[in-house]
C-alpha cells in the first residue's frame, strides 16, 4: 500500500474516532483553494507557480472545557500542487525558460490564537510534506549560453527529488459569512527537496569568468483558500441557553 494512500487511512481513522468521542470539542474543516508557488535555488524568482490546495482537517481548543478559548490547535491533511515556473515582465524575453510541478500530501500540525471579539484567527505551526508525484520538469535552454544567465550544467542527470519535507507555518484566518473563513497563508520549507544542482555563469568554459555554483532547491509558496466549518455554533445559536460552557 502506498504510503499516501497509508496516510489517508490513519487521518481518516483518527477523524472519525474524534468525532464520536467529543462531537462537541472538535471542529471539522473542508477547504480549498490556490497555491501560487516558488523553488529557491532554481535561479527562477517569483511565485509564479498556480496549482490547487485543499483537503480536510479538525480543530479543538487547548482548554477542553470551553470551546471559546482563545488557543486552539489543530491538524490537517491537505493534497498541494507547487512548484515553479519562470515569468520574465513585459517586454523582456528570457533566454531559456523553466517550469516545474509537483503533488504532494501535506500534514500542517499548527496552534491558533482566536481573537475573543473578532472572528479572526493567527496560527503557527509545522508541517509535514510528502511528495508523491513529479508531474513534468521542462527546461528551455538555448544552443549558446548568455552570460549573465545561469543554466543547469547537465539538465539530462539532475540530483533526484527528496520526497520528505518539513515546513514552517504561518496562517490568518477571517470569518467571511456564518461557517465560511477565509484564509491565507505563508509556507517555508525546512530542508531542501533538491540538493547540489549544479549551475553555471552562461561565459566559456575555462575562461577566467567562467564559475559553478550549487543550489539547493527550497519550497516557498503562499495559499489562499476558503474553508467552510461543520459544526462551529452559528451567530444565531449564541443566545441560546443551550450547554453554555461548551461554546
Amino acid at each position: 500500500m502506498r504510503l499516501t494512500n497509508k496516510l489517508l487511512i490513519i487521518f481518516s481513522g483518527t477523524l472519525l474516532i474524534s468525532f464520536y468521542a467529543n462531537a462537541q470539542l472538535f471542529q471539522a474543516q473542508i477547504s480549498g483553494g490556490i497555491n501560487l508557488a516558488q523553488v529557491e535555488g532554481d535561479e527562477v524568482s517569483g511565485f509564479w507557480k498556480p496549482g490547487f490546495m485543499g483537503g480536510v482537517g479538525v480543530m479543538m481548543p487547548l482548554k477542553p472545557s470551553k470551546l471559546t478559548a482563545p488557543w486552539r490547535a489543530s491538524l490537517e491533511l491537505l493534497y498541494s500542487q507547487r512548484g515553479a515556473y519562470e515569468k520574465m515582465p513585459t517586454g523582456v524575453k528570457a533566454p531559456f525558460g523553466y517550469s516545474l510541478n509537483l503533488q504532494f500530501v501535506d500534514i500542517p500540525v499548527m496552534i491558533h490564537y482566536k481573537d475573543p471579539q473578532l472572528d479572526l484567527m493567527f496560527g503557527l505551526g509545522l508541517q509535514y510534506g510528502r511528495l508523491f508525484n513529479i508531474i513534468n520538469e521542462k527546461w528551455r535552454l538555448p544552443d549558446t549560453a548568455k552570460v549573465g544567465w545561469y543554466r543547469p550544467v547537465d539538465t539530462a542527470n539532475m540530483p533526484a527529488f527528496n520526497r520528505n519535507e518539513f515546513a514552517i507555518v504561518v496562517d490568518c484566518r477571517i470569518g467571511i459569512w456564518q461557517r465560511l473563513k477565509c484564509s491565507l497563508r505563508w509556507q517555508y520549507g525546512l530542508n531542501s527537496i533538491r540538493s547540489r544542482v549544479s549551475f553555471y555563469n552562461g561565459t566559456t568554459a575555462g575562461s577566467s569568468g567562467s564559475y559553478i555554483v550549487e543550489r539547493d532547491y527550497h519550497n516557498h509558496w503562499l495559499s489562499l483558500r476558503i474553508i467552510y466549518v461543520f459544526n462551529e455554533r452559528l451567530t444565531k445559536d449564541k443566545d441560546r441557553r443551550i450547554k453554555r460552557n461548551l461554546y
